[in-house]
């Protein structure tokens, strides 16, 4: 049986030239796992990378949240990507 998720949370920190990031899940338990992933760059490239790993590593019946911080522009490409 697979395990109940909650809640999902994809946190990305923004350079200009990378995008590092963070899935926290809560499960049913209200216990939480966090799953890093190493960084990518903060182009089209990197934007396909990450929304790959995202599918293979959330939960797909409960939509991941997405926080991310706002650096000068450098957050305007994946903002519009996801």
């Amino acid at each position: 049986m697979k395990e109940l998720v909650l809640k999902q949370a994809l946190g990305i920190d923004v350079s200009k030239a990378s995008l590092s990031m963070c899935l926290g899940v809560m499960n049913g338990q209200l216990e939480k796992d966090f799953i890093p992933r190493t960084d990518v760059t903060n182009d089209l490239s990197g934007f396909k990378e990450l929304s790959k790993w995202l599918k293979k590593v959330s939960a797909g019946e409960v939509s991941p949240i997405v926080v991310l911080e706002a650096t000068g522009v450098y957050h305007e490409g994946i903002s519009l990507y996801l």
